[in-house]
């Protein structure tokens, strides 16, 4: 699995990037999905890339960083609805957040999850993590 910018995938020639159609009914859950062109090996050949198949377009740290600090905001305010916290575990940086982000789009969360924060209240953790994949989910 190759893991690609937004940038790099935007840089890619118009003629060379785009949905998949699938015109012949061969894969029709790749239809409407992100794929690519690409230059495979020397002899000038070219190999199609399919979004979720071949290629992830992941997100820049900046993005990441945004969806951590609109978690925390909201994490600790009314509008986390059922998710509302009373009180943020100490832990729960912005830094942690941004790594659980990451790493959940990523697909190793529960490592994170075991790693950084088996040590406090996984109610608590388990409405951060459904905060953050909620932003995650909204802002793809």
């Amino acid at each position: 699995m190759r893991y690609i910018t937004k940038e790099y995938y935007n840089a890619i020639p118009d003629n060379h990037r785009g949905a998949y159609p699938d015109y012949d009914g061969k894969h029709p859950e790749w239809r409407g999905r992100k794929c690519m062109f690409v230059p495979d090996g020397d002899n000038n050949d070219m190999a199609l890339l399919v979004e979720g198949e071949h290629f992830l377009i992941t997100r820049e740290d900046a993005e990441y960083m945004q969806i951590a600090k609109k978690v925390k905001h909201i994490a600790t305010t009314d509008k986390a609805g059922c998710y509302a916290l009373r009180k943020l575990p100490r832990s729960a940086t912005i830094q942690t957040i941004f790594d659980i982000a990451k790493a959940m789009e990523d697909g190793a969360w529960a490592t994170v999850f075991e790693s950084t924060l088996y040590n406090h209240d996984s109610a608590d953790y388990c409405c951060i993590l459904a905060l953050v994949n909620e932003q995650l989910n909204t802002t793809k």
